[in-house]
């Protein structure tokens, strides 16, 4: 009986060797995964942060906002790191027969969040950007026909492709001349107030 016990003994020792071999081995993968994880999602991190710089980059600053729009503010608080949602404030002269300096703004919201949203949001803004130089751009109802049009251009939206993106955005867009006292205002599923 005793045999057998110790016989027991040493199989159960040498199982529990076998064991902890095991255990050890497959922490050391554990281990290493864990490491290719954190270098990888540092990498992420690190290229989100820098899209972060190019979008804050991008959007106007308090001084310009400040200049253009004296008694005005912005509150902006993205959900994530970089976001879909933007605002747009230039100063724009019209084509037409008013030569008043115009204070165009717009508030934005794009189709996603995130990486995507600020994907969108760069193309909203370089086609709001655009337009204020576009001689068929008159008013702020042109403007979004313009912007309209780039995103469809952009997103190749005009194919009948099965990979076309179906993206877009809500906006609130006006255009202040102070001189007269006028306003105009042109939304995308968006109202004025």
């Amino acid at each position: 009986a005793l045999k057998s016990l110790e016989e027991q003994n040493a199989l159960i020792e040498g199982m529990n060797v076998k064991l902890e071999a095991q255990v050890k081995e497959r922490t050391a993968e554990i281990e290493k995964q864990k490491e290719e994880l954190a270098e990888i999602n540092e990498e992420i991190l690190s290229s989100i942060h820098y899209a972060k710089r190019i979008q804050t980059a991008i959007l106007p600053s308090d001084n310009h906002v400040k200049a253009l729009l004296p008694k005005s503010f912005v509150f902006y608080r993205p959900k994530d790191v970089v976001s879909g949602d933007f605002y747009f404030v230039e100063k724009a002269v019209p084509h037409g027969d008013n030569d008043n300096e115009l204070s165009v703004f717009a508030a934005v919201d794009c189709t996603g969040h995130g990486v995507p949203g600020a994907f969108m949001s760069i193309v909203g803004n370089n086609y709001l950007t655009s337009g204020l130089t576009e001689t068929s751009v008159n008013n702020t109802a042109d403007a979004l026909d313009f912007l309209n049009q780039g995103v469809v251009k952009a997103l190749r939206q005009d194919k009948d492709v099965e990979e076309t993106v179906r993206d877009g955005m809500d906006i609130s867009l006006c255009a202040l001349d102070r001189e007269a006292r006028v306003m105009q205002f042109s939304g995308a599923k968006n109202p004025v107030y």
